[in-house]
């Protein structure tokens, strides 16, 4: 039987209001051989990443379990740091503790997988210690900065997790902007056999979930809204993925973002709407994907969108069937989607063995200078629509 320890604010095996005691928690299972963690109803400061355990499986009440970021801290290096040193020397150490989890980066930039995600382990003056080697070259010429700032909820080489019922929102008015393939409200790097069930995040400065180099990740029941980066990202190499049943709206980029080799996936029966940008976008080696039953309606850009790839690079051998696309675009995105200002779907660079089966790709009005159901670009080839239907479409197909 699961071992199971509760906290909660006013009662509970572990009593306390903030990360440290649902880390207690966490950690404590992990020398047991795993369990779960029941978090109670109220709002948790979350002050550095909840970071889960193989085996671990945490819970709160739906709706009414949050765990609220605080606010980030920011200082510019006072020294350069040199790929692979484990320590930061900072112009200003106030509000970086042992316990903490810092993002080296460079000001006003996201630098995807350049960023470095490290624990500080130790403090002695202006100078932190921390648990991994720095990944790239930071020099204070180019504006390097440190900064408190991380996943609400992390999993690093985990396995075997579950969140479920957990509410997390960013404080996004009161963090930096970072890119999802170091951070997010919910964040995997190098797991498998996850699922996160029944979660809400919100406003945060950043994606609301992504996963990378991951397997076997279930993401369902859930809602990712007025995030300031992508909605839901499922990230480079990672393979057998199911996203269903959720709510994707009101992002400040892409709704749904498959990134780069995402291979064996399913995106199934999901709402995706008031995106800034796509409704979904795929690309780069993302193959033999299913995304069938959604609704993609009222996106700033496409409904969905297959990138631009060079031969052999391009999204190929992916299902898209029975999903409902709907009135996608604006007067302000034609630079992006060819020239034209409403597309439903857009193929561009070498894809191919892509089917598009049954899908419905509709306008309530037509649009003032007329939208494509599907924009098919030069250099797409071998690709199947059948029996797709069109309203209010001036254009139901082109192939340029």
């Amino acid at each position: 039987m699961k071992k199971i320890i509760a906290v909660g604010q006013k009662n509970g095996d572990i009593v306390g209001n903030d990360d440290v005691a649902i880390q207690s928690a966490i950690d404590y299972l992990s020398y047991v051989g795993g369990g779960t963690v029941t978090v109670a109803e109220g709002t948790y400061l979350i002050n550095t990443s909840v970071r889960l355990r193989p085996n671990i499986d945490l819970a709160g009440a739906p709706g009414k379990t949050v765990f609220y970021k605080c606010a980030n801290v920011v200082s510019v290096l006072a020294t350069d740091g040199d790929a692979n040193e484990r320590q930061l020397t900072l112009a200003n150490p106030d509000g970086f503790e042992p316990g903490h989890t810092v993002i080296v980066r460079f000001a006003g930039q996201s630098q995807g997988f350049l960023e470095t995600t490290a624990l500080i382990t130790a403090k002695e003056g202006n100078v932190v210690q921390i648990d991994c080697g720095l990944i790239n070259d930071y020099c204070i010429k180019n504006n390097a900065v440190a900064e408190r700032n991380f996943p609400v909820v992390a999993a690093y080489n985990s396995e075997n997790n579950r969140i479920s019922g957990i509410t997390v929102d960013g404080n996004r008015d009161n963090n930096t902007l970072i890119g999802g393939c170091r951070s997010a409200g919910i964040f995997f790097f190098e797991s498998k056999h996850m699922t996160v069930e029944n979660c809400t995040v919100k406003n945060y400065n950043g994606d609301g979930i992504s996963y990378q180099v991951c397997g076997d990740v279930t993401v369902t029941d859930g809602a990712f809204y007025n995030n300031a980066g992508l909605g839901v990202h499922p990230g480079s190499g990672t393979t057998v993925t199911r996203v269903t049943n959720c709510k994707v709206y009101g992002n400040g980029q892409d709704g749904v973002f498959v990134c780069w080799r995402v291979t064996g996936g399913v995106i199934e029966n999901c709402d995706v709407y008031e995106n800034a940008k796509n409704g979904l976008s795929i690309g780069h080696k993302d193959t033999h994907n299913v995304i069938r039953n959604n609704r993609f309606y009222n996106n700033g850009r496409c409904g969905m969108l297959f990138r631009e790839e060079t031969e052999p690079m391009g999204a190929n051998f992916n299902t898209v069937e029975n999903n409902v696309i709907s009135d996608n675009g604006s007067d302000e995105y034609a630079k992006h989607n060819g020239g034209y200002s409403y597309v439903g779907i857009r193929v561009c660079g070498c894809t191919r063995g892509v089917k598009f089966i049954g899908n419905s790709i509709s306008y309530k009005t037509a649009p003032a200078g007329g939208a494509v159901g599907i924009l098919v670009e030069k250099g797409a080839y071998e690709n199947v629509f059948d029996a797709n239907t069109f309203v209010n479409c001036e254009k139901e197909i082109i192939k340029r």
